[in-house]
């Protein structure tokens, strides 16, 4: 995996990096404010990289890292990166249906996709992508795991989607407070969507453990679906405490030095 603390971290790594083989996973950490060039960067690499790619993570609701990035970035890479399999953009507020949409239709085997705003700023995904999502049912057929949180849903379109698409869990919502740790422990609430019914959750009664985030370092299992260790499907574990994995997500944080590359 291909972990990347910082702007800085890119520009001094990046010509190196992505020459390496078997990079499955890229993440952006929390310091880390993603641009769109950063994103088409990674569409421009040899298909031998970003064809192997499954996983990319990116967005810091605390400072709003990740409102830079647009559709057209998003797509671009989505369209380079067809095997996709799970992607993690927090705080993506420049993000709308059309991007949401363009990522589905250019990796079909995509199982978690977490798009969200803010407290603090709305995303610009609105109901209109469950439309088209109940509309199209080819698109985005694998998804199991779908989190819009502080986006413009509406009850109506999370319940016939969820109610069209068997085992596919919705997760939608208003958070307060800053970050995904304070939305965890208080604040806020969000509805769980599953086979058209809905299980409304306070944001406190959320698991929370590890660095924050999704899958193998922290992710998001409400309580009474079970208890683990940030294990994802492919066996990794979460570091720390408690560690809850959105369905079929891990990730495994590692840093690179010059003597590794």
């Amino acid at each position: 995996m291909l972990y990347f603390s910082n702007a800085k971290k890119w520009d001094e790594e990046w010509k190196f990096v992505w020459k390496r083989r078997y990079i499955f996973k890229v993440t952006f950490s929390d310091d880390f404010q993603i641009e769109d060039k950063h994103f088409l960067a990674l569409a421009d690499t040899p298909a031998a990289f970003r064809k192997r790619l499954l996983s990319i993570q990116c967005g810091n609701s605390d400072r709003g890292f990740g409102s830079m990035l647009t559709d057209d970035a998003l797509v671009q890479l989505a369209r380079a990166c067809p095997g996709l399999q799970n992607a993690v953009l927090e705080s993506c507020t420049g993000v709308t249906d059309q991007g949401v949409l363009g990522l589905l239709q250019a990796c079909p085997d995509m199982r978690t996709l977490l798009v969200t705003g803010n407290d603090r700023r709305e995303g610009r995904v609105t109901h209109g992508l469950l439309d088209e999502l109940w509309r199209l049912k080819k698109v985005g057929a694998k998804l199991r795991t779908l989190q819009l949180l502080d986006q413009r849903m509406t009850e109506k379109a999370c319940r016939r989607l969820s109610k069209k698409r068997a085992g596919l869990e919705i997760v939608e919502g208003r958070t307060e407070g800053d970050g995904f740790a304070a939305r965890m422990i208080g604040g806020g609430s969000v509805t769980r969507w599953i086979d058209g019914k809905a299980d409304d959750e306070n944001v406190g009664g959320f698991d929370f453990g590890g660095f924050g985030g999704f899958g193998g370092f922290g992710g998001f299992t409400p309580r009474g679906r079970g208890r683990g260790r940030g294990r994802g499907r492919g066996g990794s574990r979460g570091r720390g405490g408690n560690g809850f994995g959105v369905r079929g997500m891990e990730t495994i944080f590692c840093r690179f030095t010059k003597s590794q590359l």
